[in-house]
């Protein structure tokens, strides 16, 4: 038996012996998903990165950003015992 994947072409061949259309069916699956590389289609199409701003990029600022959940002033340093 002969699988081709439309999309990219990959293709495997098996011999499988006489099997009923519903064992040949489960057989050809688990092979495949065991022998196939794996294939995302959207990354075909994915944009071009864009460049960061210079700003950013030369910027000494930390890129994350610090929430007080909890109501404690950001000036507040911790006293360790």
């Amino acid at each position: 038996i002969t699988v081709v994947r439309s999309p990219d072409g990959v293709s495997k061949q098996w011999t499988i012996g006489n099997l009923s259309i519903q064992r040949a069916a489960v057989w050809v699956l688990q092979h495949y998903y065991a022998e196939f590389p794996a294939y995302n289609p959207h990354l075909d199409r994915l944009p071009p990165l864009r460049k960061r701003h210079a700003s950013i990029n030369n910027s000494n600022a930390p890129s994350f950003k610090f929430y007080d959940f909890e109501g404690i002033p950001s000036s507040f340093t911790p006293v360790s015992d």
